[in-house]
């Protein structure tokens, strides 16, 4: 049997008291998730859950899903504590069905993908709605964690950048390390639906993912999406778009090769929520023919709405309550909105205008001495700024090693940009304070508060920026107010 199924058994039978049948019908499920300045402390939320959920349009965004599908995408960031199979098993799901692949069964040393591989968890369980005779899956793909999958992130186009002849070499249609990834779970849900003996013809396949694996799940249900067109003999022939329901956050994007295709409307089963403040979806840039299958929705930053009405916003408001609620912190926009991120595809192209840049040294360069391309600089930056996945004694604070990129940054460029401002208020008269507000539902679970992030906190904002907590939080909102609220392009996407 495999050794993760072993563990979630003995870790389920010692210390797991989520639901062993599925949740009654629009029932409140848990959903657990590391702190973002502490993987070592989980934070909770609730979303509601009935299996229904899966019998609507899957090319009709529903809230109802979103939600708890954000949730799953961040429980995976904690799967040394079992935050993915305890909030697997609030929805029902058994242990002895979950297959985990991160830790010690994550070999970046792989001899076929290396180290373009990611953590995921996949999951199924029969639907327990009347009459209902088909089985749920769920593909929960974890974001960038540790050296090697950063390193990846960087992998465009390796194998065609080795080619002396770029000119004429053929240049890939995806990102290499995302697409690799998700050939990597391909294979092994492929394996898992056969060895559970799963009808294709009639499952529910739910994927989602965050940052990382927010693409790499925007790539396997583009790929599920084809299995129909494509090779008879594919395992998954049967799959019918209408039964795969996809909802990525924070996803980059997953091509660089310009592609018509990817909002054709076969591909409108799958949602990307992205906030304009979050640098990340930015990449690879739409000038590199950067882009994503399905539909984008665009959460509401500071910038998008008036000055005088962000205060107020209902959406806006909202996902504030709902942040500081669950990381018991204030959510700190940039200072300037949405116009540093604008910014940065503009400086990039400027180094690198192509991808061939990305992997090539410029003429000009050369004759200036330089003769590492773009993307070799990079590699060994975080080669010597971050720990590997399977250090022990590696640092997993600050939102999966972004704490420990800028102060990478601060250190090669003699610069300070973590540097805080003197607070207004004691941190712990904060806590003391916060403590008295308490609704009863606020946990400190032994978090640090002795830096309390401050106005001026940039690395703070970035953190806020990408976390897997703010997109939750929008999520919530979105659940109170509705999701015309927190999308900027709704009416756009969906409006009469």
């Amino acid at each position: 049997m495999n050794k993760s199924v072993l563990w979630c058994l003995a870790f389920a039978a010692t210390a797991l008291t989520g639901c062993m049948t599925a949740p009654r019908p629009g029932s409140p499920c848990v959903f657990e998730f590391p702190f973002m300045a502490n993987y070592d402390v989980v934070n909770r939320t609730t979303f509601d859950w009935d299996d229904s959920y899966v019998t609507n349009n899957a090319t009709v965004y529903h809230q109802e899903l979103a939600g708890p599908m954000s949730g799953l995408a961040a429980s995976t960031y904690g799967y040394r504590l079992y935050t993915d199979v305890r909030s697997l098993m609030d929805l029902g799901f058994p242990p002895e069905r979950l297959v985990r692949v991160y830790g010690e069964d994550l070999s970046y040393k792989h001899p076929k993908y290396g180290r373009d591989r990611v953590g995921f968890t996949i999951a199924s369980r029969q639907s327990e709605l009347p009459g209902a005779d088909y089985t749920i899956v769920m593909v929960l793909v974890r974001g960038t964690f540790g050296r090697d999958e950063w390193i990846s992130n960087l992998n465009m186009a390796n194998e065609w950048g080795k080619d002396p002849k770029l000119e004429t070499a053929r240049m890939p249609q995806f990102h290499e390390g995302f697409s690799k990834a998700a050939d990597d779970v391909m294979e092994t849900l492929a394996a898992y639906v056969a060895s559970n003996k799963i009808d294709l013809a009639t499952a529910k396949i739910l994927v989602t993912g965050h940052s990382r694996g927010g693409s790499v799940a925007n790539l396997i249900g583009s790929r599920l999406d084809n299995a129909a067109d494509a090779d008879a003999q594919s395992p998954f022939a049967a799959v019918k778009p209408e039964n795969v329901f996809v909802y990525t956050f924070a996803s980059p994007n997953v091509t660089i090769k310009k592609t018509l295709e990817v909002d054709d409307a076969k591909y409108h089963n799958i949602f990307n929520i992205v906030s304009p403040e979050d640098i990340v979806p930015l990449l690879p840039f739409p000038a590199w023919h950067g882009a994503r299958y399905g539909r984008t929705l665009v959460l509401k930053s500071f910038n998008y709405l008036p000055l005088t009405g962000s205060w107020t916003h209902p959406g806006y408001c909202g996902m504030k309550k709902h942040f500081k609620k669950i990381c018991g912190y204030d959510y700190h926009h940039m200072l300037l909105g949405t116009n540093i991120t604008a910014k940065v595809p503009d400086l990039a192209l400027k180094i690198c205008p192509t991808v061939n840049h990305y992997y090539w040294v410029k003429p000009e360069m050369r004759e200036e001495g330089n003769t590492t391309c773009t993307h070799s600089y990079l590699e060994m930056v975080l080669w010597k700024a971050l720990a590997s996945a399977d250090d022990e004694a590696r640092d997993l604070s600050l939102a999966g090693d972004i704490g420990t990129l800028v102060s990478s940054y601060d250190t090669l460029t003699n610069s300070d940009i973590l540097n805080q401002k003197p607070q207004k208020l004691d941190h712990k008269l904060r806590f003391a304070k916060r403590l008295r507000e308490d609704d009863g539902t606020f946990q400190p679970d032994g978090r640090d508060f002795s830096r309390q992030p401050g106005f001026f906190d940039v690395g703070w904002k970035f953190s806020c920026m990408h976390a897997t907590q703010t997109y939750i939080s929008w999520m919530k909102s979105a659940c109170d107010h509705g999701p015309e609220s927190v999308f900027v392009n709704w009416d756009e996407l969906f409006g009469d």
